[in-house]
């Protein structure tokens, strides 16, 4: 089937936040998740500076392990989007 992730995988996330205080935050629950050792890498800044592109990738042994950082990342306040 088209489409289908095979696990494990290398995900590649793009987190839009609103300040860079927020990489304490996706630090903290990279974390609590076991992936002390994640880089987190500033990309782009909006033109008027509202938003900022980090970027983490992740090795994911599964479906459910991928499910539960994405909830995680999403539940921080700074975040706003997440690719």
């Amino acid at each position: 089937m088209k489409g289908e992730v095979e696990f494990p995988v290398t995900w590649h996330y793009k987190i839009i936040v609103t300040s860079l205080d927020a990489k304490s935050d996706i630090k903290k629950v990279m974390d609590n998740h076991g992936f002390s050792d994640i880089s987190i890498k500033e990309g782009n800044v909006s033109k008027k500076g509202n938003f900022i592109s980090l970027r983490i990738s992740v090795l994911f042994n599964s479906l459910e392990q991928m499910q539960k950082i994405s909830r995680d990342l999403e539940s921080i306040s700074a975040v706003k989007f997440i690719l």
